[in-house]
This record gives structure tokens, sequence and C-alpha cells, in this order.
């Protein structure tokens, strides 16, 4: 179990290195464009499909870790959780349907406050704000980009930046909350009080 913690640490700090990665070429490439797509720059998409994606698969593996951690996968939550963690991770090879994948991410994360708050846990090691982080995110995320659209419609120039401010918003959020992850996956102290309860 304390290796597939240490896994589930790593993995956060992939999400949320990833996630970063992907927000910061998101916000240059929507800076630098000019009504089309011709002048994307091949590094400026791919780290923005890479850093959602793989942040996103990695993201999996933290459900995964840290339902291991909280003592298995007896019970429908946990299983819901891992599920719809991968079905997220699949769907993030289409980071620009951030509306979908981000939103199984974002059950599959409740899903998870839930079953560690049935065992005395939390995302940050204990119940906290932090367990509600990322399930809020990416619905604000999507609001944010609605939003804007709605506001916005007129003034085509900041349609994109619609989408660009809810993407990050979300993204931006959910890497926050993987860093209390990781910390928490990795702690032995918290690994020993999990251990002792199962």
């Amino acid at each position: 179990m304390a290796g597939q913690a240490k896994v589930g640490s790593i993995a956060a700090i992939v999400t949320a290195v990833g996630y970063v990665l992907s927000v910061g070429a998101l916000v240059v490439g929507t800076a630098m464009e000019k009504g089309d797509d011709s002048n994307d720059l091949p590094i400026i998409v791919g780290t923005w499909w890479l850093g959602s994606t793989v942040g996103t698969i990695a993201a999996a593996v933290v459900v995964y870790a840290a339902v291991r951690r909280s003592g298995g996968f007896a019970g429908a939550l946990p299983k819901a959780a891992i599920v719809a963690a991968v079905l997220a991770a699949v769907v993030s090879a289409m980071p620009w349907a951030f509306f979908v994948w981000g939103l199984l991410l974002s059950v599959a994360m409740l899903l998870l406050a839930l079953r560690l708050r049935s065992t005395g846990l939390g995302v940050a090691g204990r119940p906290s704000a932090w367990d509600w982080v990322v399930p809020v995110a990416f619905p604000l995320g999507v609001a944010t980009t609605f939003g804007f659209y709605d506001t916005v419609v007129e003034a085509s120039d900041n349609l994109d930046w619609a989408y660009t401010a809810g993407f990050s918003i979300s993204l931006v959020m959910t890497a926050a909350a993987m860093i209390q992850a990781a910390r928490w996956l990795r702690a032995p102290v918290e690994a020993a009080t999990v251990a002792s309860t199962i």
C-alpha cells in the first residue's frame, strides 16, 4: 500500500504540473491568436494537449491510490469514483472537450471525497475544504465559459478568452487540490493511521 500511495503522490504532482503547463500554453496560444488556427505553434498546441491529457490520466491514478489508501474498493462509491476517473482520462484525449472530461473528473473527485470522509479522511489527509475544490472546479469553469459567451456573444474576439478563462479556472483549482493530495499520499504518518483502520 505504501508503494501505491507513493505512486499516487507522484501522479498528483504530474497532474498539477501538467495542468499548469496546459493552462499556460492555452493562455499564450489565445493571446497569439489572430482570428483563426493557422498561426498555432505545434509546441503550444502539443503542450496544451499533453498537459491536460497526461494530467487527467495521472488524476485517475490519484483516485485509485486514494481509494486504496482509504481502505479498498468495498462499496459502490470507490468503484464509481474509479469508473468516472477512467472515463475522464479517456475523454481527455480530446482536451477541447473539458466540459465532458472535466465534469467526469469532478464526479470522480466528489465520490472520492465522500469515500474519504466516510473513513475520517480527506484529500489533504483529513476532512477539509480541499475535498470540494475539484468537484466545484470544473462546474465553475463551465459556468464561467458559458457566462462569458452569454455576455460577449457580439464580441467574437473574446469568445476564445471565454473558453480559456473557464478552462484555466478549472485546471488551476484542480492543480492546487492535487498538491494537497500529493502531500497526504506521501505522508507516512497518515499511511499508518489508515492502515490501522483497515
